[in-house]
């Protein structure tokens, strides 16, 4: 393409850098967050009824005002998918501010634990299940793309954390 537009001289340089164009090109189906921000700001907003910022960060997570989203998506090797994972994204970190998960000093809790790391990623992984049950009673077209990109992973010993009064202290 570079050749047709620019000429020999442009095109040449640009098979030089072939090295430069192969991860580019693997990643053509990626969610890029600066182009899709506009549409998750708005987005976020209707989930909030009020406008919280967006900003990047390695990995995902949020201060209740601020959600971190990683610069580029690329798990799947759909542009939509990936764009809806941004969604399911910030869907949980909205959900985290709106169902009192900062309700608890999550880190002096899991510090009793004899391995404190662990246990921050247990209570992680239970409290995203208790959001996902919250969200299913009122985005639930949201919920099934939650489910769909979980699997099949249900475990009875989770059942109360599906109660709709369930807290992150449960």
């Amino acid at each position: 393409d570079t050749y047709d537009r620019d000429g020999l001289y442009r095109g040449s340089q640009v098979f030089k850098q072939i090295d430069d164009y192969l991860p580019s090109a693997a990643n053509e189906h990626a969610a890029i967050f600066e182009q899709q921000a506009p549409v998750l700001e708005l987005y976020a907003c209707g989930l909030a009824g009020r406008r919280l910022q967006l900003d990047v960060a390695a990995e995902p997570y949020t201060d209740t005002e601020t959600l971190y989203l990683p610069p580029r998506i690329a798990r799947f090797a759909d542009a939509a998918a990936n764009f809806n994972l941004y969604k399911v994204l910030i869907t949980l970190l909205w959900a985290q501010g709106r169902y009192g998960t900062f309700h608890t000093d999550i880190v002096a809790a899991c510090a009793a634990y004899p391995d404190p790391e662990r246990a921050i990623n247990l209570l992680s992984h239970f409290e995203t299940l208790r959001l996902e049950s919250r969200i299913a009673t009122v985005l639930p077209g949201v919920a099934r793309d939650l489910a769909r990109l979980r699997g099949n992973t249900a475990d009875p010993r989770c059942e109360s954390l599906q109660n709709p009064v369930a807290t992150v202290q449960d």
